[in-house]
């Protein structure tokens, strides 16, 4: 239910601003525009501090909404002992939509929602287990963060996700232990 009531705020907060500017897309010339992006979101999987490093590949409607192609993966350090050690594959990969408030500005906001699916393995690699695909998962990210404009092509970000995790069915392992806040920080590249 909690993870219902995030997606449902989320979602809310990001169509709020773009009602008004829907029908400029619907009757107005488009500007098109894309980028590149490396993130990472620091925050706690499974007990421990860990950082999921990802990618996205995105277009810009009006230089205000986004759309792009997100995945993003555990980094873990194999041969430290911690609670994410054990889990040597979690990533996820899906669609983001976004909304940026005031992208003209040298500093501006912007809110984003990633739909997705993804995949835990919590033990090592053993080729000759049956289900060494580890569980299915479905991911909702949304985050909000503020946006620097470092040139004309290239872009900061700092902001707050909180990662909600369905789908999680392995022994000691729940949806809780990989779900969670994080701060997500973000270099992007492109023609904004």
């Amino acid at each position: 239910m909690r993870h219902l009531i995030i997606l449902l705020t989320s979602a809310a907060l990001l169509v709020s601003p773009t009602v008004g500017r829907a029908q400029s897309l619907l009757t107005d010339a488009v500007d098109v525009g894309g980028f590149v992006a490396l993130d990472a979101d620091i925050g706690h999987v499974n007990g421990g501090s860990a950082v999921l490093s990802g990618a996205e590949i995105g277009m810009l409607l009006n230089h205000r909404f986004s759309l792009g192609l997100t995945g993003a993966g555990l980094v873990s350090d194999d041969d430290s002992p911690s609670p994410t050690s054990d889990l040597r594959r979690f990533g996820y990969g899906g669609i983001s939509l976004g909304y940026v408030v005031a992208p003209a500005s040298t500093l501006h906001y912007l809110a984003d929602i990633l739909v997705a699916g993804g995949s835990v393995r919590p033990e090592p690699d053993l080729a000759a287990d049956a289900e060494g695909d580890g569980d299915r998962l479905f991911v909702v990210r949304p985050s909000i963060a503020a946006e620097v404009n470092i040139s004309r092509h290239v872009r900061a970000t700092a902001g707050i996700s909180y990662r909600a995790v369905s789908g999680v069915d392995t022994a000691g392992l729940s949806n809780a232990d990989l779900s969670g806040f994080a701060i997500r920080l973000v270099i992007k590249a492109g023609r904004f």
